[in-house]
This record gives C-alpha cells, sequence and structure tokens, in this order.
C-alpha cells in the first residue's frame, strides 16, 4: 500500500514464475491458490489489480519417456480457476 501512493511508481499488477519443465497444471493451480489471496488482499486495500502474469514454462519431450503435456486441457484447467 506504500508504493500505491508513490507517484513515481505505476502498479501495473502481479506476475510470478513457478518454474519450467511444468508438466502437470496442478502445480499453477496451487499457486494460483496463493495469489488469489494476495489479489484480495490488495483489492481490500483499494488496490486494483488489473493484469496477472503466469509465469513458467511447460514441459517439452527430449526423451521419448518424458511426458507430453495436454496443453488444452492444461489451459482449459488454468481458465477456469481464474474466470
Amino acid at each position: 500500500s506504500k508504493a500505491h501512493g508513490d507517484d513515481h511508481v505505476e502498479f501495473v499488477g502481479l506476475a510470478f514464475h513457478i518454474g519450467s519443465m511444468i508438466d502437470d497444471a496442478a502445480a499453477y493451480l496451487d499457486a494460483l491458490t496463493h495469489v488469489r489471496r494476495l489479489v484480495s488482499e490488495l483489492r481490500g486495500l483499494g488496490i486494483p489489480v488489473p493484469r496477472l502474469d503466469l509465469g513458467g514454462g511447460l514441459s517439452i519431450p527430449y526423451a521419448p519417456e518424458d511426458p507430453v503435456v495436454d496443453v488444452a486441457a492444461f489451459g482449459q484447467a488454468i481458465h477456469d480457476a481464474t474466470h
């Protein structure tokens, strides 16, 4: 809230990076649970959160035995959790 009142700081949203080679949406969903609490607290202080950047990288298979991410299902899980 201190930075929110500073004329030299423009709060444009929150960003987080949960890691790389993520093959399960559960890691993002867990992070979103924590971030949603923070967003709620900020909004309660009158600080809008116009943007949320879900950082991290989906895994890609380097070897035949590596998991292949179902990108559509992954995206749907994130969509459902944020809308």
